[in-house]
């Protein structure tokens, strides 16, 4: 009978497992990029240099730590395409973040104490937070830590039982060194876990040897991890921002009036996150936590041994403290860095230890005592309504423009659609009266107080995962963004270039970490142009309007005017420059090279096409109709590429013409119509695209009846210049009402 409850047990564990990790493949569906963001390049870049790839050197950055790159090197050294490898990353990360199910069940069944049921329900609640959701679709540190959190508290578990096989008590050191290394935040937990193990080698005699192997274990992957942390750094920045400050910084930020006042309405703001973006779980998972401190089995549905109840104590006690610091790093890290909105209420750092909190928050709400329940629920309704008032007071978005990252703030994003400056306010009111809810139900009595529960659960539940699915749309939605109409990596790839210095002053740096996942064969180099550095190779990426380029005798060889460009310092957009030498001289007689003083016309060589349509010589429409038709237009001259729309949006690019002229006596000159390019097109290209030949005249009056000549073409938008696509491009036109 106990073997049947445990398989079946494990049977739903197993299926609620594999729904979260469809939903989580579903969501990452949505991000088919990485989202142009300093983390995920870091990371990405990283992982395909450890595989043996391209160094895609960072500018002036934060350094990354190497922990979650070297789980994803496997994948780069097999996966080459960016898009493909893109996939099986995000498959990866799903399976990670899914893992949360059967972790968090452990540590609910185990270390909490909980029914098998209740602790699937509060496990599931844990592993939807809205960071776990948001998480699997970018590659960042935190689809490893959410994780590996709950792991450490497990592996602390299993090195305290006495009665397990020493093998089986030595993953807690180098988890906590794992922790480490995926993400600075948790280098306190090294001193904290070290600290733990001495005591309890001092307290205990029998645990001195599995103390100091797991200490050993520690300092060890801690050391090997150090290094390879380091020979990355060395081989991919061109210099690191060291964001995290100083000791003298951290002592004026703790000794002055000015830096006090920062890290406690720092502190406020990112305690509000934590309580408003769970509706109070989060609050109530640590006030559930604290009772297991003061009374080990305040959750516990089974009477357990005093040996048991000592290990819930340690463990309960060390993740506390472990959040406490992180939370502690979190706000000294944002006190002295805050140029978004979303910095008042930072909460991915602390979102490490938020399914935990959860987990054990439901356990309470479901397992707990009336006391317990009415102390957690009232607390949290005044955590949110306390630090809420005191942040709308403290801190107003629009001091630092408004913005809102959903991958800074997957619980809260929600809260800041509507308009941002009314996040503080909003979310205080949704989340308070939610927490008033809770308090209500807990004066509940008899059977009305279960059904109560598990509305609870199901509300917080519903939340999490609508949260974590807006996080994932307004990441999906600003790659749109960056990404739209942006496609100048297969023209590079054509011109064979295998070294690319890129100006980080340009755009904010965005190229520099787009253009190194893309073109995973180039070694991408950094310079900052701001700086008056001179790119150290013969391509390189700067911006199309930048002096120093034409006056070096660099030449452009390519366009990228992204659409975002214009708000980031560019309004031109980039080029891609050669400079003189024997690359500029290879790609001058290939004609890949824009005539100087771009946008100008393009050299006579260069103004010669050709364009086939297959069709009827005798094509009939109404007046003002529309004929669509699919040609193939070859590039036929030579000395100059054809930038298309794309990648110009200058008076510049070229395109395909429709030139009608009336054949009867009475008929009236047509409008010029036709399509774009489908895309850069270089000497000798050829290629198909649609085209719309309009029956409108030159004032846009539909055609009167008759018969009209139509020849394709191409022009350049902008200049006098059109060139007749031959006889393949050319058929009669009858205009019928």
């Amino acid at each position: 009978m106990i073997e049947r409850r445990r398989r079946h047990g494990d049977g739903r564990v197993a299926i609620a497992t594999l729904a979260v990790l469809v939903l989580h493949l579903w969501l990452t569906a949505r991000v088919p990029w990485p989202t142009v963001v300093f983390d995920e390049n870091g990371y990405l870049g990283s992982a395909r240099h450890l595989a043996g790839g391209a160094r895609g050197e960072m500018p002036h950055a934060p350094a990354y730590a190497s922990g979650y790159p070297l789980l994803l090197a496997p994948l780069s050294a097999v996966g080459h395409d960016p898009d493909h490898l893109w996939r099986a990353i995000q498959v990866l990360n799903a399976v990670l973040v899914a893992s949360l199910v059967p972790i968090l069940h452990c540590v609910a069944r185990r270390v909490l104490g909980l029914a098998p049921r209740r602790a699937l329900a509060a496990a599931t609640v844990g592993a939807l937070a809205p960071a776990a959701l948001a998480a699997s679709s970018s590659a960042v540190a935190e689809v490893l830590v959410l994780p590996v959190v709950p792991a450490a508290a497990l592996a602390l578990w299993a090195m305290l039982d006495d009665a397990r096989p020493t093998r089986h008590r030595l993953a807690f050191g180098p988890i906590l060194a794992v922790l480490a290394a995926t993400h600075p935040r948790f280098t306190s937990g090294l001193a904290l876990g070290l600290a733990l193990l001495a005591a309890w080698a001092w307290r205990t005699p029998a645990g001195r040897r599995v103390a100091g192997a797991n200490a050993l274990g520690l300092a060890t992957v801690a050391l090997v991890l150090r290094a390879v942390d380091r020979s990355v750094r060395a081989a991919r920045w061109s210099s690191v921002e060291r964001l995290e400050g100083d000791p003298a910084t951290w002592w004026h930020l703790v000794t002055s009036f000015d830096g006090l006042r920062e890290l406690t309405t720092t502190a406020i703001g990112q305690a509000w996150y934590l309580a408003a973006g769970s509706l109070g779980l989060v609050v109530v998972g640590l006030v559930g936590a604290l009772a297991l401190l003061r009374r080990p089995d305040a959750l516990a549905e089974l009477p357990a041994a005093a040996t048991v109840e000592a290990r819930r104590r340690i463990v309960v006690g060390f993740v506390l403290a472990l959040a406490a610091a992180v939370f502690a790093t979190s706000v000294l890290f944002f006190a002295q860095n805050q140029f978004r909105a979303d910095h008042f209420a930072y909460g991915r750092h602390n979102d490490s230890f938020t399914p935990l909190w959860a987990t054990i928050g439901v356990g309470a709400l479901v397992a707990g005592s009336v006391r317990l329940r009415r102390a957690a629920t009232i607390l949290a309704a005044i955590a949110i309504g306390l630090t809420g008032a005191l942040l709308s007071v403290l801190r107003d978005p629009t001091d630092l423009g408004s913005t809102f990252s959903p991958f800074a703030v997957p619980a809260a994003i929600r809260f800041a659609e509507p308009g941002p400056s009314g996040t503080f306010e909003r979310g205080t009111l949704v989340a308070g009266g939610v927490a008033l809810a809770l308090v209500t139900g807990q004066h509940l009595r008899g059977r009305a107080r279960r059904p109560v529960a598990a509305l609870a659960v199901l509300v917080v539940a519903g939340w999490s995962v609508w949260s974590g699915l807006g996080a994932v749309e307004g990441t999906a939605r600003f790659g749109r963004i960056v990404y739209a109409d942006w496609d100048p990596v297969p023209t590079i790839e054509r011109l064979g270039v295998d070294e690319l210095c890129i100006d980080a002053s340009a755009v904010r740096a965005r190229a520099n970490l787009t253009y190194a996942w893309y073109l995973p064969d180039v070694d991408v180099r950094s310079y900052d142009a701001a700086a008056g550095e001179q790119p150290p190779c013969p391509f390189s990426l700067a911006r199309l309007d930048d002096p120093a380029r034409p006056r070096a005798g660099d030449r452009a060889a390519l366009l990228d005017q992204g659409i975002v460009y214009a708000d980031w310092g560019a309004p031109q957009g980039l080029a891609l420059w050669v400079a003189p030498g024997t690359e500029q001289e290879r790609l001058a007689a290939r004609g890949a090279l824009l005539p100087e003083g771009y946008p100008t016309a393009l050299p006579a060589d260069a103004q010669r096409g050709t364009i086939r349509r297959d069709g009827p010589a005798l094509v009939r429409t109404a007046p003002g109709g529309r004929v669509r038709m699919e040609v193939e237009v070859v590039h036929a001259g030579t000395g100059a590429p054809w930038p298309d729309r794309e990648s110009s949006a200058l008076p510049g690019h070229v395109r395909i013409v429709a030139e009608i002229t009336p054949l009867d006596p009475d008929g009236v000159p047509g409008a010029r119509s036709g399509g774009e390019l489908p895309r850069w097109m270089l000497p000798g290209d050829r290629a198909t695209t649609a085209i719309e030949v309009v029956a409108v005249g030159r004032f846009l009056e539909p055609l009167p009846p008759g018969r009209y000549h139509v020849q394709l073409g191409v022009a350049q938008e902008g200049q006098e210049w059109v060139a007749s696509g031959g006889p393949g491009g050319a058929f009669d036109l009858e205009v019928v009402e």
